[in-house]
Formats: structure tokens, C-alpha cells, sequence
């Protein structure tokens, strides 16, 4: 989804409508994966601001669906890192953080996935395409907890 909305920030243009509300997951049962999407009306923006408003949204989200019941079943050398991951997150969507961009927010979610996955920070390091090995990580995770 963040991918998504960095395609159409790169063309200078925001959805304007990034909020939980407008998710939909589409499941493929033939191929265990889920799609998240953005649907719902949209008055799409060229504005600066309306593309700043869709990154606090998405960090928002992305910030709330890091609970503390799933930071703490972590292993200890890794709480610390994650809880700063949501804490700066939560700043971006109030606007306290940095000044919000799509890149900043994939670049933190890659973060958080290196702590967690030992795989995706390799390929990471080593110029992979961490988007796909992403994909593969969340749709089918995604799909054992919605249909599991």
C-alpha cells in the first residue's frame, strides 16, 4: 500500500483518502495471499499538503497497528528499536516528527521488518528487492490471520 502512494506522490499527486475506514483486503484463497487496498471515494489532490496529509494518515495506521502486547513478545534486544520505530511513526501523524514524506515512512517500515526478519534485513543489505520479499512476508501473514 505504501508503495502504492509513493507511485502517486511521484507524480505529484495525493489519494487523500488514506485511513483505516478505506481499507479492504481482497484474499486469494488459490494463492494464500492478501491484498490490502485503499477504495472508497477520492478527490485526489496536486497539492503539497494533500500528499504531507496522506503521509501522516498512513503513519497513523501503520503506527496503531503496532501494538505493545506485540512489541513486548518480542525478544528483549528488539523492543527497544521497535517502540522508537511507533514512537516516531506517532510523531509523523501528529505532525511532530519530521517533515512527513512516503520515502521516510517506507524506509521506517524497512527498518522495523529488518529488526523482525533476519531474511529481509540481508536482503536489504544486499540490494534486493526487499518490496517483493515485503509482499511475500505481509500477504501471507495477512491471510493466516484473516483466514487461518
Amino acid at each position: 500500500m505504501a508503495q502504492s502512494i509513493a507511485q502517486l506522490h511521484a507524480e505529484g499527486l495525493a489519494h487523500n483518502n488514506v485511513r483505516p475506514e478505506s481499507l479492504l483486503f481482497n484474499g486469494h484463497r488459490e494463492t494464500g495471499e492478501v491484498r490490502a487496498m485503499l477504495v472508497g471515494l477520492v478527490e485526489p489532490s496536486f497539492e503539497p499538503e494533500a500528499r504531507e496529509e496522506d503521509v501522516r494518515h498512513l503513519a497513523d495506521m501503520i503506527a496503531n497497528l503496532i501494538r505493545q502486547p506485540r512489541i513486548d513478545a518480542l525478544r528483549p534486544e528488539t523492543r527497544p528499536a521497535l517502540t522508537s520505530l511507533r514512537e516516531g511513526l506517532a510523531a509523523t501523524a501528529t505532525g511532530q516528527g519530521l517533515a512527513p514524506s512516503i520515502s521516510a515512512i517506507i524506509d521506517a517500515l524497512a527498518s522495523g521488518l529488518a529488526i523482525i526478519d533476519s531474511n529481509f534485513n540481508v536482503i536489504r543489505t544486499h540490494g534486493g528487492d526487499i518490496y517483493a520479499y515485503a509482499d511475500v512476508l505481509i500477504r501471507h501473514a495477512l491471510y493466516r490471520r484473516l483466514y487461518g
